[in-house]
């Protein structure tokens, strides 16, 4: 069900379908979405903190993430992508940020998963 940088999801029906599910549960989870066209969006959740919070707080990074959108076959394929080296700074706290946005990352895929499923359209999910 989840990946460490890639998450994939094969749902039946309509990519408008698709697409408000994924907007909704999105936006449930605290993300803005910014639909840069029907194939591609791209998400964030959070704001970036300046450098003097970032030195002397325990503020994180915002979560990013891109969304795609294929139509297939048998419905939608999508795919939920967070950037491979995102979070590693040079810093001492990086380890912590990791920690802090996997942990983002895989309780939205988990939440993206239990919404397609819910409604009954998730074909296959794979890492």
């Amino acid at each position: 069900m989840t990946g460490m940088f890639t998450w994939l999801y094969d749902v039946s029906g309509s990519a408008d379908s698709a697409r408000e599910a994924i907007r909704e549960v999105l936006q449930q989870q605290g993300f803005d979405v910014d639909e840069a066209t029907p194939a591609e969006w791209h998400a964030q959740y959070g704001t970036q903190p300046s450098f003097m919070q970032q030195m002397f707080t325990n503020a994180h990074k915002p979560v990013l993430l891109s969304v795609l959108f294929t139509e297939t076959d048998s419905g939608v394929e999508i795919e939920l992508k967070r950037p491979t080296l995102y979070g590693v700074g040079g810093s001492g706290r990086d380890n912590v940020e990791l920690m802090h946005l996997d942990k983002e990352y895989r309780a939205t895929a988990a939440a993206v998963h239990e919404r397609l499923a819910a409604e009954g359209v998730l074909i296959s999910s794979r890492e």
